[in-house]
């Protein structure tokens, strides 16, 4: 999580709104950016003396496109950059931008699953009670599947299987392989192909099919880990921030090199699959390390 813009401790009681106005900051309190102690500030709050308030930075804008809806479900391709909820970065998220498209409130949509920031891809949002307990339902009975693109530091050993470490709270906002209270985690992997290191000497990449069969906080970026693969700009969990050429030419990565490529969900014959393609960074770091961009569509299968 990104530390805060500005921070002040309250020396006397005064108006939250007075404070953030004198300091040329009163859009912030409207884009869900300003906490007191902690909690999304409101516009009437009062501040007692010892409050501690805290300004976060603004995220830079994306926006959402919807793929695909019908009977309350909607599937979004979601950028890197943007939340898949509310963050200290401000109100902006996927629910928000769906909300306004649609024209609703935001506490009537659901996430089924959520993708980390940094990670990019599908996801599926549900509208109203019905269509939430619906595919909760799916999600219950095993029905929804999702695939995962990810690019990897190391070659996990076999070429394919399970990982099924259960993962816990390692503390700093990190998972961990039984960390504290571990909850049951399974992942498939397959490795589809293998390219040249990041860094001159270091383990040759791994382009990763993956697909979670639970849904833990950062389950596939912890597993790919803890089996020799971070994942190419995940630094949370050990993955490289760039990458160098044979020339000494450096790339930067812009997010973390994982995708939600795509979700299924119903039972035959009305079974539906939204699918958002891979995106441009994941492509072009795969090719400058001499992989094949044919190998992205096997990834798929």
């Amino acid at each position: 999580m990104s530390a805060p813009l500005f921070r002040w401790v309250v020396a006397a009681p005064l108006e939250l709104s007075r404070l953030l106005t004198e300091q040329g900051l009163g859009s912030a309190l409207k884009e869900g950016r300003v906490f007191v102690d902690g909690k999304r500030a409101s516009a009437e709050q009062a501040l007692p003396r010892g409050a501690e308030v805290q300004v976060f930075a603004p995220r830079p804008r994306a926006s959402i496109q919807i793929l695909s809806e019908g009977d309350g479900v909607f599937a979004v391709h979601k950028p890197a950059s943007l939340p898949t909820e509310p963050d200290k970065s401000g109100a902006d998220c996927v629910l928000s931008q769906l909300a306004r498209e649609l024209r609703v409130e935001p506490q009537g949509l659901f996430a089924v699953s959520r993708l980390d920031v940094g990670v990019s891809g599908v996801l599926l949002v549900t509208l109203g009670a019905g269509s939430r307990e619906r595919v909760l339902a799916e999600r219950s009975a095993g029905r929804l599947r999702r695939r995962y693109v990810a690019l990897g530091n190391g070659v996990p050993s076999p070429a394919e299987g399970r990982w099924a470490e259960a993962l816990g709270n390692a503390g700093r906002g990190r998972r961990g392989v039984e960390g504290k209270d571990a909850q049951r985690a399974e992942s498939e992997y397959r490795v589809v192909a293998t390219a040249r290191p990041v860094t001159v000497g270091g383990p040759r990449s791994a382009l990763l099919a993956l697909t979670p069969l639970t849904g833990r906080t950062h389950q596939l970026r912890v597993h790919a880990a803890a089996h020799g693969a971070p994942l190419l700009g995940d630094r949370k969990y050990g993955g490289p921030p760039r990458m160098t050429s044979p020339d000494g030419a450096v790339q930067t990565f812009a997010q973390i090199l994982l995708h939600a490529a795509w979700v299924e969900w119903g039972e035959p014959p009305r079974r539906l699959r939204a699918a958002s393609e891979p995106v441009a960074e994941l492509c072009d770091a795969w090719v400058a390390l001499g992989g094949d961009i044919a190998d992205i569509q096997r990834a798929l299968d």
